[in-house]
């Protein structure tokens, strides 16, 4: 597999999966991020991407970020946001 593929191919992973948590969250317990100055832990934040919520408003976040913990979605917002954010990983 040459580079070009395998970077292909992990963006298209990297959508996927930000589809898929989206898509397994409902609207009524996922809170926006609010810019408080109090540090966040996340088990996964996945940042730099297009989020379009599942909200009433069905609102579309440009260079996005989501964060997870607990196998939950725990934030959603844009990359600008998320600075009090520390995350064990990040894609």
């Amino acid at each position: 597999m040459s580079k070009i593929e395998y970077i292909f191919t992990m963006n298209k992973l990297k959508v996927l999966l930000s589809v898929l948590l989206l898509l397994s969250f409902s609207s009524s317990g996922v809170g926006q991020t609010t810019g408080r100055s109090r540090v966040t832990n996340v088990d996964l934040l996945i940042v730099g991407g297009t989020i379009v919520t599942m909200n009433a408003k069905r609102e579309v976040i440009e260079n996005g970020a989501i964060g997870i913990k607990d196998d939950k979605i725990v934030m959603v917002g844009t990359r600008a946001e998320v600075r009090n954010v520390r995350a064990r990983r990040m894609l």
